[in-house]
């Protein structure tokens, strides 16, 4: 059995974000714990940060597990939420444009003959972490769709 499989070139940022802001949480926590016993109240100003952080950590977190796995039997996608389909459900692959922070990427995405579509967790090419094999990349998912579309393992 044939497998390749994607992973996010901004994997490496992701991890720093997402170890960043479990530390702003985890000093937020403990300055919710404190602020009783410390005089002046200012650790309530760390409750801001902390639920700022608090979000963007499993998002990030989520970015940097993220994978594409394609097999005989279909396509794997997602980190903590996982996408499949087998290839006999796709209907299309494409690719999307997506609004970064100064700049915009690109996304692939899985069109099911159902009518409903998912977006690939990898490969991506965004600003803040472009990826020249995007391409090449994206013609190999379509070119192992090609030779899989019509057998179901």
């Amino acid at each position: 059995m044939d497998i390749l499989e994607f992973r996010p070139r901004q994997r490496r940022t992701y991890l720093i974000w997402a170890g960043a802001s479990t530390c702003v949480v985890l000093l937020a926590a403990l300055g919710v714990a404190i602020a009783p016993h410390v005089p002046g109240g200012w650790t309530g100003l760390l409750f801001l940060p902390g639920g700022v952080a608090l979000v963007l950590a499993p998002i990030t977190f989520n970015g940097a597990i993220g994978r594409t796995v394609l097999s005989d039997r279909g396509i794997l996608t997602g980190g903590i939420v996982r996408r499949r389909a087998r290839w006999s459900e796709v209907s299309g692959i494409d690719t999307e444009g997506v609004q970064g922070r100064s700049d915009h990427g690109t996304r692939v995405r899985i069109r099911l003959k159902s009518g409903t579509s998912f977006s690939l967790a990898a490969p991506l090419d965004m600003p803040d972490g472009q990826d020249p094999e995007f391409a090449s990349k994206v013609g190999r998912i379509e070119a192992y769709w090609y030779a899989r579309r019509n057998h179901t393992v």
